[in-house]
């Protein structure tokens, strides 16, 4: 989640191409891992699973330590105050939770509702879980890019808009 929200900071600012490739290097760092030590190879021991978590934990942290050393460029922290701006805003926190709470109880009733799902699904036997795995697997693999795409290309064009104070364009998505 930290690297989601420092990402956000170059998507907002219509610097996508950073997001593509912090987030591309940190995807071929956590390969290259897997493939070390899951395996056992260039020296390194065969973990199995506990390899592949822990690969996903180094690229995690990867990426966090390249978002924050791109912010701590002279050119951010000067421009948008990245280190002296930092204050407790009141007015701006009561902000952020009386717009974030509804969304994050919108997303803690979806994935409490989708974790019972699959708990129901797995005492109908491993058959069914096995299949249900699969047809979800395969959503994912087809939808997921295209919602997950769409959504984030919609919403750091409407925060432009609203950054740029010009609320009447927000609504029609126009860069």
């Amino acid at each position: 989640m930290i690297a989601a929200a420092m990402s956000s900071f170059f998507t907002g600012r219509g610097s996508t191409r950073t997001v593509m490739v912090v987030d591309s290097s940190a995807a071929a760092l956590n390969i290259l891992l897997d493939y070390a030590w899951i395996f056992g190879h260039w020296g390194f021991s065969a973990w199995g699973i506990e390899g592949t978590a822990w690969a996903t934990v180094v690229a995690h942290w990867f990426k966090v330590l390249c978002y924050g050393l791109l912010l701590m460029h002279p050119a951010y922290r000067t421009k948008y105050q990245l280190i002296t701006g930092r204050r407790y805003d009141a007015a701006l926190m009561h902000r952020l939770w009386r717009y974030g709470a509804p969304n994050g109880l919108q997303m803690l009733v979806k994935v409490s509702a989708f974790t019972l799902f699959i708990f129901l699904i797995g005492r109908l036997g491993p058959d069914a879980m096995v299949a249900t795995t699969l047809a979800f697997n395969v959503n994912m693999f087809v939808f997921a890019p295209l919602m997950l795409g769409m959504g984030i290309a919609v919403s750091t064009i409407v925060g432009q808009q609203l950054g740029r104070n010009r609320p009447g364009l927000a609504p029609r998505g126009q860069p």
